[in-house]
């Protein structure tokens, strides 16, 4: 716990014991306050919201109760002004999680509490103000007086006898107002006249604001294959005893991963347990939320296509215990039910797993983490497991590796057929599907199939460039060049022939954009457009098949109920070529797709990071798994300038195995995840000078640290990264590398209040970073 501090005297002194809580709020002061509890607030535990005074100006803020006690030492302590929950809106697992994920992370545990909470949750929405309806009677007997009394035949007289049916008396809740008048077949008036006559009294209650219950489809039960049925024996084992461990579902694309859950999850519910599934964000698209729908009748859905009411409502939902299953993206792991039998991380090796702002948690270990207090199984389920989790399956106890080799009615896996494009010099600039792709998609389409094309690149063009002099345009914020963006919302008339009319440079860092100028600001030469996007892709697949109806999908063009739409029409036939970015890959069954098109399979392979190899197979092995899913094979065509790349070569055996063994070397002899753990500590200023200064001041500690306690870690840095300024903010970067996770988190524990407080500039700790 976080040491206790006064904060300005403002008690008598006296030494009376009293109730005192430790409480912790959501700023980057990492520790807890200590204030007393006034009897008159009644009793406080531990999870609940408090309202209390701060600081010089006595600023109310919100804070979280962690702890509390008696004592007569409260001698300085300033007074609770408010408790705001009736009761702990954390159960004392999640406040155990929390308190690891504050240490493992680096970030104080009042941000971390309250990340863990909803934000309409924390404005009290999900409930609304209903009026409930009762006999102004005891019992039976009062209530067929006040019946008897009424003329026959009268409406209120029906109101009466529905309510004597429902034993609505003063002790029980009533009945909801609407409700009664509805089912009495009369009106509001009516009711307001018996209420006057005091035979029946209203009360006004906050509810539940009402969440629509599935209905259970009945589906034949599917038969599993042996794999499916050895990987749900040995999880239900664990579930059936309340016992920790972590499966890593290694299957390939189309093996029936989702099946394996929903037995898991079915044995959990039929036992009385509790079970979350987290996807990624972007594959929580109405027919996945569907298939579990038509399994389970008491299901909340937590994702970001949900305005802040329904999101707390389905979190209230969950929170009393009227949800079984819940399933949502990386922060649904916070769900707030008890008694966990399972939780379920889907495409584990996805990015989006890991929060990129405080406090910066990966969801995966997260839900291994929980799934460790709270008694449960874990299931990582990936085709493409991360390395960091095959890893833990070969080195740690609890780990243990499922493999599910094969699709699902032996359908086959797709033909994979890589297409060398290394000497074409006007790929990717004058032409993105080359003679192969093009002879494929029109077979696909003359079949009456579908196909879907990926290019991870968004925009029209990755550069605005002057040939003349070199010049390139960059964003004003960042160091980072601005990407050519089409627009159809531009005001052409107000560009006065001096900028770009058809669209917008933007930059992919911080968002801001601008208009295009058509010459050069340095030579006044026309400037030209570099590279290729998924916007240009669009446009030339509508140039090459003008009878296709074509749709895009990338972060520019859908938000949130837009890209479920689109999936929607797409799974009915209303389009023909579905185009886009990584979005493509994201858990999706079209059975009707035939032809995947990796348009250029190297747009990451380049990159510094040392994880782009494993990056690269990833994305191609998961877009390959959208084709050969229903009666008909599937083929993939695989566009690169680097054929003999490993993530290609294997990509295309559909070898993760052999892939894994061939990198997994390097890792080790260059000290690299998963061999060793990394951190990362940012130095941040609109200075770049003071960042500098700030940053090498920040690694003297550090340094100092290790030495002194003779930590096993490498320090390397600061070093600028390679986009030294995003957000008008200058970067340095600290990079620190441990033999374990316990050696970092002991030195991070103790560098965390060590004199790198004192640093100027902005300062942030990122564990287990992904570049």
């Amino acid at each position: 716990m976080s040491e206790s501090k006064t904060l300005f005297d403002c008690s008598d002194g006296s030494r009376e014991e009293a109730i005192t809580s430790e409480i912790v709020f959501d700023h980057n002061l990492d520790r807890s306050f200590s204030y007393i509890v006034p009897e008159e607030l009644g009793e406080i535990k531990p999870g609940q919201r408090v309202k209390a005074p701060f600081g010089k100006g006595n600023k109310k803020l919100n804070g979280f109760c962690i702890s509390s006690e008696k004592t007569s030492n409260t001698k300085g302590l300033k007074r609770l002004s408010k408790i705001i929950d009736s009761s702990p809106l954390l159960t004392p697992e999640l406040l155990e999680l929390a308190n690891w994920l504050s240490l493992y992370y680096v970030c104080p545990l009042g941000q971390v509490l309250s990340a863990m909470l909803p934000a309409g949750v924390k404005k009290g929405q999900g409930f609304v103000q209903k009026r409930f309806i009762k006999l102004n009677c005891s019992n039976i007997h009062e209530a067929r007086k006040i019946y008897e009394k009424l003329r026959e035949g009268s409406k209120q007289k029906s109101l009466v006898r529905i309510l004597i049916i429902e034993h609505a008396f003063v002790a029980s809740g009533g009945i909801e107002s609407s409700e009664l008048v509805k089912q009495a077949e009369t009106t509001s008036q009516t009711l307001k006249n018996l209420i006057n006559t005091g035979a029946a009294v209203s009360e006004k209650r906050a509810v539940l604001k009402s969440v629509q219950e599935q209905t259970v489809v009945e589906e034949p039960d599917i038969t599993l294959n042996s794999s499916q049925e050895k990987s749900i024996e040995q999880i239900n084992q664990k579930i059936d005893e309340s016992a920790f461990g972590v499966f890593v579902l290694h299957g390939v694309t189309g093996s029936g991963k989702t099946e394996v859950y929903i037995r898991a999850l079915a044995n959990a519910v039929e036992q009385g347990k509790k079970g979350i599934i987290l996807l990624p964000e972007i594959a929580l698209t109405s027919q996945t939320i569907l298939r579990f729908q038509k399994r389970f009748k008491r299901l909340a859905v937590l994702h970001s296509g949900l305005t802040e009411a329904q999101r707390a409502s389905q979190w209230h939902k969950i929170k009393l215990g009227r949800a079984d299953v819940i399933i949502g993206a990386r922060s649904a792991v916070f769900a707030p039910c008890s008694n966990l039998g399972v939780v379920i991380v889907d495409e584990e090796h996805e990015s989006s797993y890991k929060q990129d702002t405080a406090p910066r948690y990966n969801a995966r270990d997260t839900a291994v983490k929980r799934a460790q207090i709270e008694n449960a199984a874990c299931i990582l389920g990936s085709a493409t497991p991360s390395f960091e989790s095959y890893f833990n399956c070969k080195r740690k106890e609890h780990f243990k590796l499922l493999n599910l080799p094969e699709r699902v009615e032996k359908r086959p896996m797709p033909q994979m057929q890589e297409v060398d494009m290394s000497g074409r010099r006007s790929f990717m600039s004058e032409f993105m599907i080359g003679e192969k792709l093009k002879e494929a998609l029109e077979s696909s389409l003359g079949s009456g199939e579908q196909a879907i094309l990926l290019l991870n690149r968004r925009g029209y063009s990755n550069f605005i460039y002057c040939p003349e002099c070199g010049h390139t345009i960059h964003c004003r914020n960042c160091d980072a060049s601005l990407k050519f963006h089409l627009s159809e919302v531009l005001n052409q008339n107000s560009t006065e022939g001096l900028y770009n009319t058809s669209g917008l440079a933007l930059c992919h860092y911080c968002g801001s954009r601008t208009l295009v100028p058509k010459r050069c600001p340095i030579c006044t030469r026309q400037l030209t457009m570099r590279g290729s996007g998924s916007q240009k892709l669009q446009m030339e697949l509508a140039d090459k098949f003008p009878k296709a109806k074509i749709a895009r999908i990338d972060t520019d063009s859908m938000k949130g109920k837009d890209y479920r739409e689109l999936i929607e029409a797409f799974s009915k036939h209303e389009y023909d070529i579905l185009a886009g970015t990584q979005m493509l890959a994201k858990g999706l069954h079209f059975p009707n797709v035939t032809l995947v098109g990796i348009v250029n399979a190297d747009t990451s392979t380049s990159s510094s990071d040392f994880r782009s190899a494993e990056k690269t197979f990833q994305l191609i092995s998961q877009v390959a798994g959208r084709t050969g899913r229903g009666s008909k094979p599937g083929k993939v065509i695989i566009q690169t300038a680097k054929p003999d790349s490993p993530a290609v070569k294997f990509a295309k055996l559909h070898d993760y195995d052999g892939f894994y063994k061939n990198q997994i070397p390097m890792r080790e002899m260059l000290g690299l995840p998963p061999f060793r753990k990394q951190a990362l500590v940012q130095v941040r200023n609109e200075k770049k000078t003071r960042a500098e200064e700030d940053a090498e001041e920040a690694a003297e500690i550090l340094s100092s640290i290790i030495k002194t306690n003779g930590i096993d870690i490498r320090l390397k840095g600061p070093f600028e990264p390679a986009i030294g300024r995003i957000g008008r903010e200058f970067r340095m970067n600290i990079l620190l590398n441990a033999a374990s996770p316990f050696v970092m988190m002991s030195f991070l524990t103790k560098a965390r209040f060590s004199e790198i407080r004192r640093v100027r500039s902005k300062l942030f700790f990122d564990i287990d970073p992904l570049f």
